[in-house]
């Protein structure tokens, strides 16, 4: 446990020598003549450390509930085979929102967007998912077009 890792750390820092140059020949020497350090294992129980006390526990997850499938076949045309990739999100929403983001006057620099944008990540609260040009929300914007100014430097 956390209390034999930090035996081991002192016992390694008790059977350093003195420090004085650190040559190739030193170091080589010292790797050379040195043994395995076997782990000292202790049945021992040790009270719970400050790191220990200081993490937290929380509730588990909720176990995810997947639905059926779906299939549909139609009943006219021709049949065809077709498969479809996509990805399925889970959000705490009610949905998640495209916005297509244009710069004025034009900037081909994707980082540079993403600064630009970041200014107003008050106003936007997260910018996570931004290719450069598509501008996922998980909420709705309040207005139909919204027009931000940022300052290049």
């Amino acid at each position: 446990g956390l209390a034999a890792m930090k035996a081991l750390i002192a016992q390694q820092e008790q059977q350093k020598s003195p420090s004085f140059g650190r040559g190739f020949d030193l170091q080589a020497q010292q790797f050379s003549t040195q043994q395995p350090q076997q782990n000292p294992r202790t049945d021992q129980h040790q009270p719970p450390t400050n790191e220990m006390a200081q993490l937290n526990v929380s509730e588990p997850r909720k176990e995810r509930v997947y639905m059926p499938t779906v299939t549909k076949i139609g009943t006219d045309g021709t049949p065809l085979n077709l498969s479809a990739n996509y990805v399925k999100i889970f959000c705490k929403h009610e949905g998640v929102y495209q916005y297509h983001v244009n710069f004025s006057p034009v900037i081909d620099n994707r980082r540079l967007k993403m600064r630009l944008l970041a200014e107003h990540k008050g106003r936007l609260k997260t910018i996570n998912s931004f290719d450069g040009s598509i501008l996922y929300l998980p909420f709705k914007l309040p207005d139909k077009e919204t027009i931000v100014t940022s300052t290049r430097e």
